[in-house]
C-alpha cells in the first residue's frame, strides 16, 4: 500500500454504512431480552471495548462478544436466556445499511482507474460480516495470504496512540505527505487531526445524520481548527455531493488537477 498516488482512502462506519442502524438494532434487542432503554446503552457500551494484558484499550464488538455482555448483565437481573434473538439485526444487514451515493461513490472511483482503501476500527469479524452485508467486499477484501487485501484495520482505540492515525502511519509510507490522496470519514475531529498530520491529504468530512454527536457547527469548527493547522479539509453534506465534487466534468478528466 505505498504506492498512493490517486488514492481514496474510506472509514467505513458512518461514512459508507448507516453504523447508527445497527446500534439501534442491538440496543432494542438487548431491551426485548428484559433491559430498560439505559441498561441497553449501558450493555452496548461495554460490549464495545475491552483492555488488554497492557492495558490498551481495544474495540471487541462483535454479534459474539454482544451476546456474552447481554447475558452476563440479565443474570445479574435474575433472567435467564438461552438464545438472543438477532432476528432485528438481520433485518438491518442487507445493502440497505448503504449509505445514498456510497456504491455510487465507489463505481466512479473504480471507473477512473482510482485506488480505493479502507480504513476502519473495530474487531475483524464483525467488520468483515458488515462489509459482506452491505455488499462493498465487492471493493473491498482482507490480506488473505499472499494475496493483498486494500483494508487497513485496527482495534486500538486508544485516542492518542491509536485509532486511525497510528493505522495510517503503519500501513502507509513513512514519508507520505498525503500528496494525491483523499481522505473520507464521517467524524470532524478526528479528520481534522489526520489533515493537519498528512499536510497534503485532501480530507473530507461527511456526516451521518443519524449521529447525533455531531453538528453542522462541530463540522465548521473542525474544519476552521485543520485549515488553522495547514490541513486541507472540506465538509461535505452528502456522498452523493462528494461524487460530484470529485468526479464532475470542471473538476475531472481522467487525471487529477
Amino acid at each position: 500500500m505505498q504506492d498512493n498516488k490517486d488514492t481514496i482512502i474510506f472509514d467505513l462506519d458512518g461514512t459508507l454504512i448507516k453504523t447508527e442502524r445497527l446500534k439501534d438494532a442491538f440496543k432494542q434487542i438487548a431491551i426485548d431480552s428484559g433491559c430498560t432503554s439505559c441498561e441497553a446503552d449501558e450493555v452496548y457500551k461495554s460490549a464495545r471495548t475491552a483492555k488488554d494484558k497492557e492495558g490498551t484499550e481495544r474495540l471487541v464488538f462483535s454479534r459474539e462478544h454482544f451476546t456474552k455482555v447481554l447475558k452476563e448483565f440479565l443474570a445479574q437481573k435474575n433472567i435467564e436466556v438461552d438464545e438472543i434473538d438477532f432476528s432485528r439485526l438481520e433485518s438491518e444487514l442487507s445493502e440497505d445499511i448503504l449509505l445514498p451515493g456510497a456504491k455510487e461513490l465507489l463505481e466512479e472511483a473504480k471507473k477512473h482507474g482510482i485506488k480505493i482503501i479502507l480504513i476502519t476500527l473495530g474487531e475483524e469479524v464483525w467488520q468483515q460480516e458488515k462489509l459482506k452485508a452491505s455488499g462493498l467486499d465487492k471493493y473491498f477484501y482482507f490480506k488473505d495470504g499472499k494475496k493483498e487485501g486494500n483494508v487497513i484495520i485496527t482495534d486500538n482505540n486508544e485516542k492518542v496512540k491509536g485509532r486511525k492515525m497510528e493505522a495510517l502511519r503503519s500501513n502507509l509510507d513513512k514519508n507520505i505527505t498525503g500528496e494525491g490522496v483523499t481522505f473520507i470519514n464521517d467524524k470532524p475531529w478526528e479528520t481534522r487531526d489526520i489533515a493537519i498530520e498528512f499536510p497534503e491529504m485532501m480530507c473530507y468530512a461527511v456526516p451521518e445524520h443519524d449521529d447525533e454527536r455531531y453538528n453542522l457547527t462541530k463540522f465548521d469548527e473542525a474544519q476552521s481548527q485543520a485549515k488553522e493547522g495547514g490541513g486541507k479539509f472540506e465538509g461535505v453534506e452528502t456522498l452523493e455531493e462528494l461524487n460530484r465534487r470529485l468526479f464532475s466534468k470542471e473538476r475531472y478528466d481522467g487525471s487529477r488537477k
